[in-house]
């Protein structure tokens, strides 16, 4: 789902949801390893959890997160988007944890969250992340926006190499964060200005010409 020379974001499932730098395309051609964050419900139980295709298409697929209680999350990754957007079916509340998360700022670029306790009334933040992957190959890290419905809340609960942000929504009825990996920090409002377009369908049709042999395809999405 993501390109190959662009950084984007990846979803890797392993009882909660991550987000994984993929390829750093200023810097090589290398695959990272490691995880800037895990986003996962607060009512979460891991010891129950399990994940499952929820649906595709030709170009998405909707990955759920669940434990006993039924579906928590669900997630939608699309063919070349730098955008996972995630639905949270039981929770007004998600918790976000890092251990390489440097720093949070508003889309003005102003730093923001400094302190255990801080919190900030918004739709958007964007962060850094700076991890041993980003010291080796020479960058100030990895950029990063979460957009959110109007009225959420982002609360600093941990500061340090233990980061943990408790994300609170103003209704559960409406709950989602769509989440984009970032050029730079100063696209965070070019990002943002896009974040809401949710795919909810991608199908591929083609024609195929016997004469000459050529096949056109037509992509869909909505």
């Amino acid at each position: 789902c993501c390109p190959s020379v662009s950084k984007s974001v990846k979803m890797v499932s392993r009882r909660c949801c991550c987000v994984d730098k993929v390829v750093k395309a200023v810097v090589g051609y290398y695959t990272e390893k490691l995880k800037d964050f895990y986003i996962r419900p607060e009512s979460f139980e891991s010891k129950s959890g399990y994940d499952r295709v929820e649906n595709y298409g030709d170009y998405h697929v909707d990955v759920g997160l669940c434990d006993d209680d039924g579906l928590k999350m669900k997630s939608t990754m699309v063919k070349g988007s730098p955008y996972i957007f995630n639905e949270f079916k039981q929770d007004d509340s998600v918790l976000l944890s890092s251990t390489s998360i440097t720093k949070f700022y508003d889309g003005s670029g102003n730093q923001i969250l400094t302190n255990a306790g801080d919190s900030t009334t918004t739709d958007h933040i964007g962060f850094t992340s700076v991890d041993s992957e980003n010291e080796r190959a020479g960058n100030s890290g990895s950029e990063f926006m979460i957009a959110a419905p109007e009225n959420t809340q982002f609360n600093l609960r941990t500061v340090g190499k233990n980061i943990l942000l408790k994300i609170t929504f103003a209704s559960k009825d409406n709950a989602y964060l769509s989440v984009a990996g970032m050029t730079k920090k100063s696209d965070i409002d070019d990002y943002y200005q896009h974040a809401y377009a949710r795919v909810k369908k991608t199908k591929v049709t083609y024609d195929y010409n016997k004469d000459n042999s050529k096949i056109t395809t037509y992509p869909f999405f909505n």
